[in-house]
């Protein structure tokens, strides 16, 4: 079984920084950051190896009454999520203090602030799972941010008001952009200044991700950079010494991190910022990349969880990108008979080109795909938000005394920020405005990071040598492992998508063989899934009968403009089916042929072969269930039978048609193991090894049954779950087959 994905990561993670380490050594022979980075990876990693889990950590379902500080809140559709900070377990004989942060879930009947105190009680929830590999693994953001526990709230014991002028201040900034900001817009001001983003429109956020510019939106080392920076020049203008710029600009940065929240994300930039501006106060030689080891280390200190966020990686990297423009730029200044005109075009352009060779791939391991636009963007908009940043800022302080011109320049700022959407919607219609790339391989990585930094940082030694042939070769390994993507194995995933079944069937060519797609709301696991695997199109999409949980995936996806080739359905012509409908009418836009399944009917893509068994064309279509399509999916030696909703009736009609089809090794369990299916009989005429089961996690049907998985036992069949182990993996070469699964059995 393939574990959580905690060993991969600090693996992959590990040889980055290991080989960004090495620039400090070939580059600034810096020895001292070398081993502090070597030291903190090792730390690091071991201290999740050996404590995956704090020992603060409840038991799941356990009655607990707590006292906290709310730092944090956000509302969703269903309910109000609180964090809790400063949190004191308070038991029957004594008190005892928590270092951890606990993450509340309330019924939103309750309005809370920030600041409050409260005493609640509550029952203790599992951390979210990662059950699909592709799917964002909050759990362990939970982790990153101090979080170990989720309480569902039961009851309110005692709330005390406001604690500190500081919550007081932040709300009255936050009810002044309101009242100036008036408009959509709002949202997105209040992310600006205060790092809020709950109540940023969701249709703003999905823009900047695709965008690649989503940086802008959370208050990171950006904005605080921009900060910095202003406090700095201003200091500067006022006539103040080196020391007593850096001096003012350290408290600067630290008084706004206390003021909106000291999130993670805002102390990592602080720190960063920290060591930088003491370093350049300390030492003449300003030292980046000495820096940011000596930042890394503090930070991981702290919280070894911080390596595996993605703010966390893109920031370091990010900077390791400037560290290699200004190697770059050295080179083209010194060693290349430019024009000053061409030098002031490089200073432009080339930080946001190198940074963009540097993060592109981290954005494509954690999003699969890389926004192709996000370097120009970043070049054009970075600048925009640096000046709007201050400028937001001044509209504020001018509110109090002169109103009149505040509305004014906010009304610019918010036609600024409407320009910048309207130019991003744009560009998102582009052809190849994002590039699906799929999840790269931790070897991928390396190689690319290893021939930049080799090639990157030695620039003036391969051309006073001529050393041309070590970029050729360079170059040549890393096409090597670009290339070398095509195998000879089918790859066959039971994704889990709740209350429902979803298969993704690749073939050694890369096309796609969708059966089934999950409910509803669940084609954005399908499509994450697809862009994870490198994939861009579904070549044949099945529907095996047209319930929601079967039927309201593919519907999604092709709602969100996710290429899909062809459709093979059984539903009568006659059936007045709102998801019938719905999906027929996209296949008609879209211009996506939808082809009939009758037994005997053959599918061919590559050398994978869908084989129909079930229904027959004058079958009784009264019962969708049981006019299910039945497949047989054939790849060498291996068979896997999919068998949609059936039940008890139509595994008899099947009984004959079983024999003919040889050894089974897999069986989709007929009706996420509902009772009325899998009978015993059944089972004997198939006699297969594995049965996976899709279903939802404490789902309202209580599937599977205990009466089906004993069935199931009793044939010595090895029962494997969704609602468990979440995503089901079966690889086979067409004579030996492997089954693994997303989540180790505990």
């Amino acid at each position: 079984m393939i574990r959580e994905n905690i060993s991969y990561h600090s693996f992959f993670i590990y040889g980055l920084i290991v080989l960004g380490s090495n620039l400090v050594i070939i580059h600034y022979t810096k020895k001292w950051a070398y081993m502090l980075l070597i030291i903190m990876m090792g730390i690091g990693s071991v201290s999740m190896q050996m404590h995956p889990v704090s020992k603060e950590q409840f038991l799941e379902g356990e009655q607990v009454t707590l006292k906290g500080i709310i730092i944090d809140e956000a509302e969703t559709a269903f309910n109000q999520v609180l964090i809790l900070d400063q949190v004191i377990n308070v038991q029957k004989d004594k008190a005892v203090a928590l270092r951890s942060k606990i993450k509340v879930i309330t019924n939103n009947q309750e309005d809370f602030h920030l600041g409050e105190t409260v005493l609640i009680q509550g029952k203790v929830n599992p951390l979210p799972k990662q059950y699909n590999p592709s799917d964002f693994d909050y759990g362990l953001y939970l982790k990153s941010q101090g979080i170990v526990n989720e309480v569902k709230l039961q009851q309110v014991i005692k709330r005390w008001p406001y604690k500190g002028v500081l919550y007081k201040i932040r709300e009255k900034v936050r009810m002044q952009i309101e009242y100036i900001f008036k408009g959509q817009d709002d949202g997105l001001v209040s992310a600006l200044v205060l790092g809020e983003d709950g109540d940023l429109n969701t249709d703003i956020r999905a823009l900047y991700e695709q965008l690649g510019i989503a940086h802008v939106l959370a208050i990171s080392g950006l904005h605080m950079s921009i900060i910095a920076a202003v406090i700095w020049w201003s200091l500067g203008i006022m006539g103040l010494n080196y020391e007593m710029r850096n001096g003012i600009s350290l408290i600067g940065i630290w008084s706004y991190s206390i003021f909106v929240g000291m999130s993670v994300s805002i102390i990592r930039a602080s720190i960063m910022l920290t060591v930088m501006l003491v370093v350049r106060s300390l030492w003449e030689e300003e030292d980046l990349l000495s820096s940011l080891a000596l930042a890394a280390l503090i930070i991981l200190i702290g919280n070894p969880f911080q390596l595996y966020q993605v703010g966390f990686q893109l920031s370091f990297i990010a900077l390791l990108g400037i560290a290699f423009y200004q190697s770059v730029y050295h080179f083209i200044k010194h060693e290349c008979s430019c024009a000053k005109s061409v030098l002031k075009v490089c200073r432009i352009l080339l930080p946001s080109i190198c940074i963009g060779f540097f993060i592109s791939p981290v954005i494509a391991y954690h999003f699969y795909e890389v926004p192709l636009l996000s370097v120009l963007l970043n070049v054009l908009l970075v600048p925009v938000f640096g000046f709007l940043l201050p400028l937001i800022f001044i509209v504020l302080l001018l509110s109090m005394v002169m109103p009149g011109i505040s509305f004014l320049l906010a009304y610019s700022i918010l036609g600024c920020l409407e320009g910048i959407k309207s130019i991003g919607a744009f560009l998102t219609t582009l052809p190849y405005a994002t590039l699906i790339v799929g999840r790269p391989s931790g070897l991928l990585l390396i190689l690319y990071y290893g021939m930049l930094c080799l090639i990157g940082f030695n620039l003036n030694n391969i051309w006073r040598n001529r050393n041309y042939y070590l970029m050729g070769a360079a170059g040549l390994v890393l096409l090597i492992g670009l290339l070398n993507t095509e195998g000879s194995s089918v790859d066959i995933t039971h994704l889990y998508v709740g209350q429902g079944d979803c298969t993704v069937v690749t073939t050694p060519k890369g096309k796609v063989l969708l059966i089934d797609s999950g409910p509803e709301q669940s084609g954005k696991k399908v499509e994450s899934y697809l862009k994870y695997k490198g994939k861009r199109q579904v070549d044949l999409a099945v529907v095996s009968h047209p319930h929601e949980d079967h039927i309201g995936g593919l519907i999604d996806l092709i709602e969100a403009g996710y290429p899909v080739k062809a459709v093979m359905w059984q539903v009568p012509d006659h059936l007045e089916d709102d998801y019938v409908f719905r999906l027929t009418k996209l296949c008609k836009a879209n211009k996506i042929p939808i082809y009939k399944g009758y037994t005997g009917n053959e599918v061919r893509i590559d050398d994978v072969c869908l084989q129909v068994l079930w229904p027959y064309k004058d079958a009784d279509y009264s019962n969708a269930n049981e006019a299910s399509l039945v497949c047989v999916l054939k790849y060498g030696e291996f068979e896997e039978l999919f068998t949609g909703d059936i039940g008890f009736a139509t595994e008899k009609y099947l009984e004959n048609d079983l024999d003919d089809l040889g050894d089974l090794e897999i069986l989709k369990v007929p009706h996420h193991g509902s009772s009325y299916s899998s009978s015993s009989k059944f089972l004997e005429k198939l006699s297969v090894e594995y049965g996976m089961i899709s279903a939802g996690v404490r789902n309202l049907y209580g599937h599977p049954n205990r009466l089906t998985l004993e069935r199931l036992k009793e044939q010595q069949i090895e029962i494997m779950r969704t609602d468990i182990q979440g995503a089901l993996f079966i690889r086979t070469d067409g004579k030996q087959y492997t089954v693994q699964s997303q989540i180790q059995e505990e």
